[in-house]
């Protein structure tokens, strides 16, 4: 609707040209369409934690898992073949999507779907020194992976992936999560310099106090 009858790109000194409105006839069809019971996503999250004080020091040693259920998924196309039972002989000998004998002009469907899962599962491992002889100290690990059979909402197939089976999203699309990270290691440290502490009047109070602090 954007492009001159000879193909030539409007301009911007031809105007915005109007919108032509679609039908189930036109050309170049495409619809997007949603699962009819489509359900609200679902996440669920459990953690394990043993503690123990060592003088100034505390350590922690724990489990925590993340189950997502009823994820929004996004197919690019599901008015393709359904290839289970085909060989890909057979797949690439058919020459019309599956709705063509009902809407010959009807191109791509986008589907969304609540079908999608994922998982995460983390083992943690933390230290804290509490502040001791000028000294304190928050360090921690993290061993953890991610998966999942869905890409985020924002995507919406727009980076340049496609299905490579839009009826078997599970076992053709699993994969490690984009937000994956193996091994994450934070370390936050506050150290009191031992300068002017034991000083008197200007002397303490230009010397004294300060501090060292690290992330």
């Amino acid at each position: 609707t954007c492009s001159r009858a000879n193909g030539q790109p409007e301009t911007l000194e031809d105007g915005i040209p109007a919108p032509v409105p679609q039908n189930i006839d036109s050309p170049n069809l495409s619809l997007l369409a949603e699962q009819l019971n489509f359900k609200s996503g679902k996440v669920y999250q459990f953690s394990f934690l043993i503690e123990k004080k060592l003088g100034s020091n505390v350590v922690s040693l724990g489990y925590i898992g993340d189950l997502g259920r009823n994820l929004p998924a996004v197919i690019n196309n599901i008015n393709v073949p359904n290839p289970t039972g085909l060989t890909p002989t057979q797949i690439l000998a058919i020459n019309h999507p599956p709705t063509f004998a009902v809407l010959p002009n009807l191109g791509s469907v986008g589907y969304y779907e609540s079908t999608g899962l994922s998982s995460y599962h983390g083992l943690q491992a933390t230290l804290v020194r509490r502040y001791s002889l000028g000294l304190s100290l928050n360090a921690s690990y993290t061993w953890a992976h991610a998966t999942d059979d869905v890409s985020n909402l924002s995507n919406e197939g727009q980076e340049g992936f496609s299905n490579a089976n839009p009826y078997n999203l599970g076992d053709f699309e699993k994969g490690n999560s984009d937000l994956d990270l193996r091994h994450r290691v934070a370390v936050a440290a506050t150290y009191e310099l031992p300068i002017g502490k034991h000083g008197s009047g200007l002397r303490k109070t230009l010397a004294g106090g300060w501090e060292l602090s690290a992330i």
